[in-house]
């Protein structure tokens, strides 16, 4: 029987021993739990910021799509331009075509114009001939105005003879 008792003792021991066991099983569960929680609590805080990524997203996609409907604008705008462009630089050549013809003419044209010196001569001869001119003109009025009176005279005379 004490045999018994023994092994009684070294149950109870046993029993014992299983039951702190126990208890810190039942406390790292516990905290299992707790750490669970707060994975849960996580997950919901990371779903929620999903969401919010998600709405943001959305977001830019309808900002890009009206970039894209923008730079669609523009590239027909460039497009455009180039044409326009085209236009002008041909225009551009045609106008230096016609400036170098221009540029020939007035650098065979140059030599032969008028200096400063040759337009005060030529006013000089101007002043010349208008004084030549009044001169002229004075001395035929004084022929006319004596050949009027006399062919006045002469009219009378013989307008008296036949009378």
């Amino acid at each position: 029987m004490e045999d018994v008792v023994e092994r009684l003792g070294a149950v109870e021991t046993s029993v014992t021993d299983v039951k702190v066991r126990l208890g810190a099983v039942e406390t790292s569960v516990t905290d299992v739990k707790v750490r669970l929680g707060a994975v849960e609590t996580s997950v919901t805080d990371v779903k929620v910021r999903l969401g919010a990524v998600e709405t943001s997203v959305t977001d830019v996609k309808v900002r890009l799509g009206a970039v894209e409907t923008r730079l669609e604008a523009v590239e027909t705008s460039v497009g455009e331009v180039k044409v326009r462009l085209g236009v002008i630089e041909s225009t551009i050549s045609d106008i230096r075509i016609q400036l170098a013809s221009i540029a020939s003419v007035i650098t065979s044209v140059i030599p032969h114009l008028a200096t400063k010196a040759d337009v005060n001569e030529l006013r000089a001869e101007i002043a010349g001939v208008r004084a030549e001119v009044h001169a002229r003109e004075a001395l035929l009025l004084k022929w006319l105005i004596g050949t009027l009176i006399a062919s006045m005279a002469l009219a009378c005379t013989i307008a008296k003879v036949v009378r």
